[in-house]
């Protein structure tokens, strides 16, 4: 598109977020300023704000001739319209990002004309979405690979967010034109945060447990007997009858670990040894022997699902699992040691915990139209027992959520500041043509006015304030 130019450029539309790399929510409102659009308003024109996000799915199947599918699903096209007065230099403006996936795009032409992006119906899967309001994606771009039998299938999903200004006019034909149009702003979000108090509430019933058997190994040799006799053949028919030719003990075992957590958090999972299984009863006179928990692997990894219902040569949808990389990893040195009961049946409920970080760069779990993102928790746990070392496996689902939004009452909380209070500097700004306080607190605030409080973010030298119904930006001080 061509700028208007006079005897110099024009300088084109504009425009700039408040905070070019925030991180924002869905549910958040979005703050920025549009530049120089009176240069390029014309009569009979309006300007319009245009929140977009689309989800983009790619298979390319290996054949002799490569056959790629794509399908490109349209989340939420989003138009708001404002109205300058014409005296303003600069409009500020606050966009909100809805919650869920908006209903019905079928009737936008401006999807087609504007993005390439369609929509169309969707058949039932367990791996995707296909409620029409579902909850918003967060952006995401990934690719994936997978050696098939006849080559390599490859895959990739993109989640894309953009903001727009447009300047737009009715056309002779009656319908609407783009006149001028700013740059893209690409926007990073993710999915909607809950309330410090609700995952208060979910963390407290937030365990699941995983309840299995596991077989440890024993050496020949290292079996105890209580009599410092030489053992009886009896007694060795017994071991024989118990244990078989290869000795090992089957016991229960049960690891705990939360099934929702937040990205970037800590969280803690347990585990215990449970009874010998009775299908290795003990022989009379053997002695159940410690056992050393020497070393934990954990590690948490994904899965991507992708789909195309609309390849190029095909009328059937395409519809492929990606398993991905191993993220976070640790190995922790534990030494734990189960010692058994008196009754010489069980082991001591002493639980062994081990805490593990989730990466911040990992997306939260979602599912919608055509991509879709799941994760595991994958643990190795080491045994030592009498010399010999057996390995125990545990796997399960995890939800990933992003962090809890703060409020005004949490902020402190969510923060590490409960107890003792904590001093913050105070600096006063204008806010509504009233002065007003702001307690600066890292990159948030709080600000008071009129004995009412709310909830702001620090944008460099300015203060962007929540107030009911709109959003305030205030300057502050030197």
């Amino acid at each position: 598109m061509s700028w208007p130019t006079n005897e110099q450029q024009v300088a084109p539309l504009g425009l700039s977020l408040h905070d070019q790399d925030k991180i924002y929510a869905a549910g958040d409102t979005i703050t920025g300023t549009i530049h120089n659009w009176n240069q390029h308003r014309i009569n009979g024109s309006w300007i319009e704000l245009i929140l977009a996000g689309r989800c983009k799915s790619t298979l390319q199947f290996p054949r002799k001739v490569y056959y790629t599918h794509k399908d490109r699903v349209p989340l939420i096209y989003h138009i708001e319209k404002l109205h300058p007065a014409e005296s303003d230099g600069e409009i500020h403006f606050s966009i909100a990002i809805p919650h869920r996936v908006q209903k019905d795009l079928s009737g936008l032409p401006d999807l087609k004309k504007r993005l390439g992006y369609w929509t169309h119906s969707w058949s039932n899967s367990p791996f995707f979405n296909t409620q029409s309001e579902h909850e918003l994606p967060p952006s995401i771009a990934v690719s994936r690979s997978l050696l098939v039998n006849n080559g390599e299938l490859c895959g990739s999903g993109h989640i894309h967010y953009t903001l727009t200004a447009v300047i737009s006019k009715m056309g002779e034909s009656g319908e609407k034109t783009e006149v001028f149009c700013s740059d893209e702003e690409t926007l990073d979000i993710t999915t909607s945060r809950i309330s410090v108090k609700d995952w208060g509430e979910l963390s407290r019933n937030n365990q699941t447990t995983d309840n299995s058997t596991f077989t440890l190994m024993l050496p020949e040799k290292g079996l105890q007997f209580k009599s410092k006799e030489k053992p009886k053949l009896a007694i060795m028919k017994k071991i024989e009858q118990a244990f078989g030719k290869n000795p090992s003990l089957t016991m229960a075992t049960q690891i705990t670990f939360p099934r929702v957590a937040t990205v970037g958090s800590s969280i803690t999972f347990s585990l215990r040894l449970g009874s010998v299984s009775s299908s290795h009863k003990n022989p009379n006179g053997f002695t159940l022997p410690p056992i050393t928990l020497q070393r934990v692997e954990v590690c948490l990894k994904d899965a991507i699902a992708l789909r195309c219902s609309r390849p190029v040569m095909r009328l059937h949808e395409h519809i492929n699992e990606f398993p991905g990389r191993h993220v976070g990893e640790i190995s922790c040195q534990v030494n734990h040691v189960f010692n058994p009961m008196d009754d010489g049946k069980s082991y001591q409920n002493r639980e062994c915990q081990v805490e593990f970080e989730i990466p911040a760069s990992c997306s939260p779990t979602f599912m919608t139209w055509n991509v879709s993102n799941q994760w595991y928790l994958h643990v190795n746990a080491f045994f030592k027992c009498l010399g010999k070392v057996s390995t125990k496996s545990y796997h399960g689902s995890i939800k990933l959520i992003s962090e809890p939004k703060l409020s005004v009452n949490s902020i402190g909380e969510a923060r590490g500041l409960s107890g003792k209070a904590k001093e913050f500097p105070r600096k006063m700004v204008e806010l509504q043509g009233n002065k007003a306080v702001a307690e600066l607190r890292g990159d948030r605030a709080v600000v008071e006015l009129d004995g009412d409080k709310a909830a702001a973010e620090l944008h460099g030298d300015k203060v962007v304030a929540e107030l009911p119904g709109h959003i305030e930006v205030a300057e502050l001080p030197a």
